[in-house]
């Protein structure tokens, strides 16, 4: 039985069948590719998503419905490949015997009140050990406007199938259009990184909420909790 010396429960045995398997890692820990989910009475309901390749890392987790009850992600089709989910002739997610668990990152401010990233939470199943960042029903919070200075952003309309050039050598296409969301297909430079900004948002996030989980503050955070 493989052995993990963790920062936060020193010396841990684990099977290699209990690991969560991402993928394509997590942002700013995309080389993470296997992770523990580690439950602790003295510290529910949260849990630690703690990394089987690095024992120095791990993050402190709380069931989304714990937040928001009515809080729901909807996988896309690629999505529900990657966590190995059934679906039907039409894409749609077809019920698994093992449900889809939904849990959001908390990161732990000194002296201030703790945050939960909603905009970009991980879902798992069981059944298959799986988990990925699916989309969130979120949006991302638009930056702060208090002091009158806001970007300048250009507004295009365009319908499917059109396009937009940006320095002559990228290329956005609308390829589709629902009730609410707009896919968008990208011709771009190998050298040239596409991110979805909630994901560059959430590697800042991923990296402070790293560093911020101790046994102490979540101890801390816990007499906060339960009041």
């Amino acid at each position: 039985m493989p052995t993990l010396d963790t920062r936060q429960f020193g010396l841990i045995d684990y099977s290699v069948e209990s690991t969560l398997e991402f993928p394509y890692g997590m942002p700013a820990f995309e080389r993470h590719t296997r992770f523990l989910l580690i439950e602790k009475d003295t510290y529910a309901p949260f849990l630690f998503l703690q990394s089987a390749i690095d024992g120095q890392v791990s993050f402190l987790v709380l069931p989304v419905s714990r937040i928001d009850p009515a809080y729901q992600v909807a996988p896309e089709p690629e999505e529900m490949e990657l966590l190995g989910m059934a679906a039907d002739s039409d894409g749609a997610r077809v019920e698994s015997t093992s449900p889809l668990l939904t849990l959001v990152i908390v990161t732990l401010v000194p002296g201030g009140a703790p945050t939960a990233n909603l905009v970009a939470p991980f879902s798992s199943i069981w059944e298959t050990a799986r988990a990925c960042n699916p989309f969130s029903p979120y949006p991302i919070i638009p930056p702060d406007t208090a002091s009158g200075w806001r970007r300048a952003m250009l507004v295009i309309r365009r319908r499917v199938g059109e396009s937009i050039l940006i320095g002559g050598d990228i290329e956005l296409q609308i390829t589709d259009i629902s009730a609410n969301r707009v896919k968008i297909g990208i011709v771009a430079p190998r050298s040239v990184l596409i991110l979805r900004k909630e994901i560059q948002l959430a590697a800042e996030q991923n990296v402070a909420a790293s560093e911020s989980v101790t046994l102490e503050t979540v101890a801390e955070l816990l007499t906060q909790f339960r009041h």
